[in-house]
């Protein structure tokens, strides 16, 4: 008997945004470490370990106003960018610097990320800093907020934005301001070549220094200009809170749980190879042999009876059984709960399944999905999601089969498994079956995300791709009424998931054409409203009237 359980999902939010373009993440759980590997840790002078958001103590840091600040290290690229920050300012009675980037000279030239009182007038502007890339005094790029949506001790997502067109401002999700001019991007690699001090916290120059007074949790610093749904992905997926993540394989450089909570993995045999962005070392290759990693320890202390499992796969053939995630129980019967992709006898190739509810030590779960959305050689993301009512499989973050029955809580996580017997938990193995292809981006939750969740995750992965992509595609006319027409589309859109998404998260499924470059959808059925059409990795919006 197998147990097992498939999905798919994109890419996370909670402490790490897996993108090819984050420089530097901050989610200060107990230190300043950057958590990406990039070198940007922080040494902090005086800021106090205190709760986050969710009341989870040591996990953002508390700033004096005074004398308290955090220096960050390495060097920091690019011509565009972002940076988001949670604040939670004590006071707007004086300049709060969130993020800085400043050189020592008298000029200034500086690149910031500020919540500043203005005397008082407009107490949530934030504000961009100096324009100084003549390096000869520059003209300052100064642009605010009127409407006071920052308010003093209370959390806020704040997020600034720098691209070829201007630069953005973003509280809570949603753009506040723009600036722009002939050439209004400015970003690290436009500053002046001068001794350049970057902070969280402070900023400083020689005739004045500032620091904020309050708390900053989870800063992130990307080197490419997300787009204003992306910002707000962010803000939705970081919005709720984390507590539910139990364990992550990011898969940078080694197999640690990123979270903390202690289930590293043991390799064994696996190796290190190129993700799905070409980043080497930060995924592992299965060779369907003998290469699996162990997670083997304690799941169940604590165990939810809802949960969720997310990876990214790359599958080298179809020909045999590839388990993904497996927990189970040799002594109970077969007793299991994993996520795996089963040829089925190659019937019917691809199929996602969750199987085996013996928590009374029998019966099981089993289905499947039949249309074969999962070719071998390319990415997908999976994701099985269960909650009281039902258990649902996702294929790039569409809903692809879902098994409820008559008990009052159909589902299967580890805290419905029988017994206190020895589990084995292990990544790419399921007995003498084994993983061929590549995984990352390994999650586990202890709670069943829901659908706007995991379609946040999924747009953060491709953060970088979707702003160079969107650049060639057309579509109108739109705003529409009925019909929008596309132009432009990749071959890529002949093998790709189409979806539409409304504001609030919800999918649909499109019906994609045969003639690619050029197709029309039919909107006239849907309600009015901003909506996101996903081909593939290619993101479009329209407005329906």
């Amino acid at each position: 008997m197998r147990a097992t359980t498939t999905l798919i999902l994109g890419w996370s939010l909670n402490a790490l945004a897996q993108s090819p373009c984050l420089t530097a993440s901050y989610p200060f759980t107990n230190n300043a470490n950057d958590v990406t590997g990039n070198g940007h840790d922080g040494t902090v002078v005086g800021a106090a370990l205190a709760p986050d958001r969710f009341g989870n103590a040591n996990s953002c840091y508390q700033f004096d106003g005074i004398n308290d600040h955090i220096k960050l290290a390495g060097t920091w690229p690019g011509t565009n960018g972002t940076i988001t920050a949670w604040i939670n300012p004590e006071t707007l009675s004086q300049f709060n610097p969130i993020f800085s980037r400043r050189d020592t000279t008298m000029n200034g030239n500086a690149l910031e990320l500020v919540v500043n009182s203005a005397g008082g007038q407009d107490d949530s502007r934030l504000y961009n800093g100096t324009d100084q890339r003549d390096c000869l005094g520059g003209s300052a790029l100064y642009f605010t907020n009127s409407d006071p949506q920052i308010q003093p001790q209370v959390w806020t997502y704040v997020a600034m934005s720098a691209d070829d067109a201007g630069i953005h401002l973003f509280i809570n999700g949603s753009e506040v301001s723009t600036y722009g001019t002939a050439n209004p991007g400015f970003w690290f690699d436009d500053m002046c070549p001068a001794s350049i001090n970057t902070y969280i916290g402070m900023y400083s120059r020689p005739i004045n220094t500032e620091r904020f007074i309050g708390r900053i949790d989870d800063v992130k610093v990307f080197n490419c200009a997300l787009a204003p749904f992306q910002v707000d992905s962010l803000y939705q997926a970081e919005a709720f809170p984390p507590t539910c993540l139990l364990a992550h394989y990011n898969f940078d450089g080694n197999a640690n749980d990123a979270t903390g909570n202690g289930h590293d993995g043991t390799v064994l045999g696996a190796t290190l190879a190129p993700d799905r962005f070409g980043n080497a070392n930060s995924c592992y290759q299965f060779d369907g042999i003998n290469d699996y990693i162990d997670v083997s320890g304690d799941w169940i202390t604590g165990a939810s009876t809802n949960g969720t499992i997310t990876a990214w796969v790359h599958i080298d053939d179809l020909d045999d059984y590839r388990p993904i995630f497996w927990h189970t129980c040799g002594n109970c019967g077969g007793d299991a709960l994993g996520l795996s992709i089963d040829c089925a006898a190659c019937q019917d190739v691809g199929r996602l399944w969750s199987v085996f509810d013996d928590r009374a030590c029998g019966g099981h779960l089993y289905f499947n999905i039949t249309n074969n959305p999962m070719p071998a050689g390319v990415w997908a993301h999976v994701a099985l999601v269960k909650d009281d009512a039902e258990v649902r499989l996702y294929v790039n973050c569409v809903e692809m089969a879902h098994y409820t029955e008559a008990w009052v809580d159909p589902g299967l996580w580890f805290g419905d498994l029988c017994g206190n017997a020895p589990y084995t938990t292990t990544i790419g193995r399921a007995g003498p079956e084994y993983f061929k292809g590549r995984i990352d981006d390994l999650r586990i939750y202890n709670c069943a995300l829901d659908e706007a969740e995991l379609l946040a995750l999924c747009d953060m992965t491709t953060a970088a791709p979707v702003a160079r992509t969107e650049t060639h595609l057309g579509i109108y006319p739109n705003p529409t009424t009925g019909s929008v027409t596309i132009t432009g589309l990749p071959a890529s859109a002949s093998t790709a998931p189409w979806l539409l998404v409304d504001g609030t998260g919800r999918t649909w499924p499109l019906v994609k054409g045969t003639g690619f470059g050029t197709h029309t959808i039919e909107l006239g059925a849907y309600p009015a409203g901003l909506y996101l059409i996903r081909v593939g990795e290619v993101r479009m919006t329209v407005v329906k009237e």
